[in-house]
């Protein structure tokens, strides 16, 4: 797997430039404190009336790179004479330089650095020395392993229904079976934990492939039960074959469980009070194993 600059925001490269060139010329004052400088010409300073150009562009496709941080380094000490951004035509052009020995130094994210050769400006040499193309090499990481972990559920359309895959998204975030339908497409749970599929009540509801044999409260009890992170997809059939007996169905939902999930007993007691002498309350048994499931509830209203 490699990163290529192609990856990463243009908008910002023109600002790291400028924090690289920035860099550049503090460190070139910072040296110039310290050191004398190359020796000037007896009498008077050397003149400045060289001029070093180029372009810089991609090794890869040749396209121009704009912004590149562009540094004119002394060999002799390492000093910074001169420093500039390409435009966005990738040219460079360092104007009135002094005579010297010299070497190019071009920087620019996600790229590897270019040094160029040592070259001189004199007057028995050139004053206008043309560096050309700098081809820029695009800086590539090698990883040793890239795991990719699907993180979202997704949606998956067939030919005879469509297919909700739970992904860590909702499994992470907890909840029940009840709630998990509230993110298949086309399916809705009221605030009693009914269940409808495109407006329609009549849904059939599978686990695993078989009728769970339950219906109304019992049905709605028995999906409360079900922890969402047990769950591996919904299967939404709309249009269900003879096998199903689809006479006045509006489809079936199939919830297919995770393997090894939800085996053994699960209980859940719930008491609601009201006000007016209005309560309720409702407990609910389940034991599942590799060939059957048994679900027992009761209820209890005022």
């Amino acid at each position: 797997m490699q990163d290529t600059p192609k990856n990463i925001n243009t908008s910002i490269r023109p600002i790291v430039s400028w924090i690289i060139l920035c860099f550049i010329l503090f460190a070139k004052t910072s040296w110039s404190q310290r050191s004398e400088g190359p020796p000037a010409r007896s009498g008077g300073e050397r003149p400045s009336i060289c001029t070093v150009t180029g372009t810089v562009a991609d090794e890869g496709n040749g396209t121009a790179i704009p912004f590149a941080s562009i540094a004119l380094m002394s060999v002799r000490d390492s000093s910074i004479i001169a420093g500039q951004l390409a435009k966005e035509d990738g040219s460079f052009r360092l104007l009135e330089l002094p005579f010297g020995k010299y070497r190019l130094q071009v920087n620019f994210m996600g790229y590897d650095p270019y040094d160029s050769d040592p070259f001189i400006l004199s007057p028995r040499t050139e004053v206008e020395y043309n560096a050309g193309i700098i081809a820029l090499r695009p800086r590539i990481n090698n990883l040793e392993e890239a795991v990719v972990i699907e993180e979202s559920s997704s949606l998956e359309m067939l030919i005879d229904r469509r297919v909700f895959r739970v992904g860590n998204d909702l499994s992470a975030a907890g909840g029940t079976a009840s709630e998990l339908l509230l993110n298949v497409p086309s399916v809705a749970v009221d605030i009693d934990g009914n269940v409808s599929l495109r407006g329609s009540s009549q849904v059939q509801i599978l686990i695993d492939g078989r009728p769970s044999g339950l219906t109304g409260s019992a049905q709605n009890a028995f999906l409360e039960q079900i922890p969402a992170s047990s769950i591996d997809r919904v299967e939404v059939i709309t249009n269900p074959s003879a096998k199903y007996d689809p006479d006045g169905m509006a489809g079936i939902l199939n919830i297919i469980l995770k393997k090894n999930k939800l085996r053994g007993f699960h209980g859940q007691a719930q008491a609601t009070p009201g006000t007016g002498g209005n309560h309720n309350a409702s407990i609910s048994i389940n034991f599942k194993n590799e060939r059957f499931s048994v679900f027992s509830s009761a209820s209890w209203n005022q």
